[in-house]
């Protein structure tokens, strides 16, 4: 059987930190597998820095040279995926960005880099020292690192000069209200770039992939609620929507 016959898998794909959310992905891995698909959360890490999970994809995608996948990459698993599919022959159907970045999260900018305006408040300043402390705690700092610059991110250009076989749908969001998950971020990236659209991490604008098959949402999305979802947000339902709305999902063989 070639594998474009073969049924298509879907591969989840996370961000930072995703693992250590409860329930990350994991209500949109049961919605597909109830649909009839095949659903595997990718291996990565959730402190991984993007050359680490970018290699561990790699392996994986290795192994499963001979299936047909679709990814759907949230945030920084986004970039990991592309990285990783540079100059591979294995059989994809498309891969989804969802809120992956091009430049970096300001509140980690002001975390990690100290970067002004600092925060007004004495607490909020305490607050970003121990979640420094405790990001470092957890070996997330390298990664944070990464992400804390107004710069382009690693790998970027990499991407953009890449030309992958297969389509590539991206997609930018903007919240004016966030989740509990999002909120305490929220209100700095406010500070530090007043009136920019952002989604509570990573401003909209630095979500956009010219390259690629793009679309910003004409709905309210913060970065946490298309993985645990939210009062507003049913994660799973939003995902298969994503996907029939623009007409990228396979069919269930």
């Amino acid at each position: 059987m070639s594998s474009k016959d073969q049924p298509t898998k879907l591969l989840l794909v996370r961000g930072l930190l995703g693992a250590y959310m409860p329930g990350h992905f994991k209500r949109v891995r049961r919605h597909f597998r109830q649909m009839g698909f095949q659903v595997e959360i990718a291996p990565t890490l959730p402190h991984g820095t993007l050359a680490t999970n970018a290699k561990r994809l790699h392996a994986y995608l290795k192994r499963e040279s001979n299936t047909r996948l679709m990814i759907l990459a949230h945030s920084k698993g986004g970039l990991e995926t592309l990285l990783a599919l540079r100059g591979m022959n294995t059989p994809v159907a498309s891969v989804v960005l969802l809120q992956t970045p091009r430049r970096g999260a300001p509140y980690l900018s002001s975390v990690f880099r100290n970067i002004a305006p600092r925060p007004s408040s004495p607490f909020h300043r305490i607050r970003e020292t121990a979640h420094a402390f405790g990001l470092t705690a957890i070996g997330a700092r390298s990664a944070c690192l990464e992400l804390a610059t107004k710069a382009m991110l690693p790998g970027v250009d990499e991407i953009e000069n890449t030309r992958y076989p297969f389509p590539v749908y991206s997609f930018s969001s903007f919240s004016r209200s966030n989740s509990d998950w999002i909120e305490l971020q929220a209100g700095r990236i406010e500070e530090l770039e007043p009136g920019q659209p952002n989604d509570g991490v990573f401003l909209t604008r630095d979500q956009v992939w010219d390259k690629f098959h793009h679309r910003e949402l004409d709905f309210e999305l913060d970065h946490a609620e298309p993985t645990v979802g939210s009062e507003r947000i049913h994660e799973p339902t939003f995902w298969e929507t994503l996907l029939r709305e623009n007409k990228i999902l396979p069919e269930v063989r």
